[in-house]
């Protein structure tokens, strides 16, 4: 094939996708949030173990809970699928909620840590990092760190589509204005000049590093990003780790809940990092069906 008719093949892939998109965004807008919630949830549920990323989620299962029965580890990457899918069902509802209905959805514990964290950084004036993972609702979490501080600045992955990467930034930019791709150098620069001002910065930092440090996470050496240890570092800045965790009874109710706060004195980036990754596999322990077990965080070759 021609490289001309694969820039075509491509260019209509991606038209198709993000067609496809717009159309569940707007139906899933439409309906109630927890009918898209399930709906969606258990789409995933049946049809995720189809796609090659099951084997993935499966094998990174085995290995960081030897101790679990097959049936166990099926039935988490099961219930990790339909996490997954009750997360994308719930996006279109909660980019037009307003702050109130945000805490109606997601009640904070543990803010006093942030407060805590908030005043010591404002005391050396400098700024305040929140770093998160994928689990439970991530971007329930993201929205919530908005509802605390409109300001705060928010690193994310690009989607592969340009098309539907621009249809997400669209949708973000009705609640803010401060999202900096991974990766973007002049957007790292901008956030330098944030949290120099005293400004918060989100980061989720659970997922492969091509480039990073190595840490231990469940037994293994595996690679992980040093920004936040190195920022904490560099310019003297608490770190206050939150998760949003879904009710496993509900099933469309959360709660965000902030650790004790991470202070840089005395401590290396790649302590604080190891100290983040600990704090991970603590939660992930805790809320295994929660996690994003398809990414192969743990570079691990896919097997039956």
């Amino acid at each position: 094939m021609s490289s001309d008719n694969v820039s075509i093949y491509l260019r209509v892939k991606r038209i198709i996708e993000l067609t496809i998109v717009i159309m569940l965004f707007v139906l899933l807008k439409i309906i109630p949030l927890r009918i898209s919630s399930f709906i969606i949830g258990k789409t995933l549920r049946f049809f995720g173990p189809l796609h090659p990323s099951h084997k993935t989620a499966l094998n990174n299962l085995r290995f960081c809970f030897p101790e679990k029965s097959e049936d166990e580890i099926k039935n988490i990457a099961l219930n990790s699928w339909e996490n997954l899918g009750r997360t994308s069902g719930e996006l279109p509802h909660i980019t037009s909620y307003s702050n109130s209905k945000m805490h109606e959805v997601c009640p904070i514990s543990g803010i006093e840590n942030v407060e805590a964290a908030d005043s010591i950084a404002k005391q050396s004036e400098s700024g305040l990092i929140l770093v998160s993972a994928h689990i439970g609702n991530w971007e329930i979490a993201s929205r919530m760190l908005l509802v605390l501080d409109k300001e705060t600045a928010l690193i994310y992955r690009k989607a592969n589509n340009p098309y539907v990467e621009k249809i997400i930034q669209k949708m973000r930019g009705t609640y803010t204005s401060f999202i900096i791709p991974k990766g973007d150098r002049t957007g790292v620069r901008d956030i330098v000049k944030h949290l120099k001002k005293g400004g918060r910065l989100g980061m989720l930092i659970d997922q492969k590093a091509s480039e990073g440090i190595d840490i231990n996470f469940f037994g293994t050496k595996v690679k992980a990003p040093n920004t936040a240890g190195e920022f904490a570092v560099k310019y003297n800045m608490p770190i206050v780790m939150g998760r949003c965790i879904r009710d496993e009874t509900t099933k469309i109710n959360f709660v965000l809940k902030f650790e004790t706060p991470i202070y840089p004195e005395n401590k290396t980036a790649e302590e604080i990092t190891q100290k983040i990754y600990d704090i991970y596999e603590k939660w992930i322990r805790e809320y295994p069906s929660q996690w994003f077990w398809q990414h192969n965080r743990f570079n691990f070759r896919a097997k039956n």
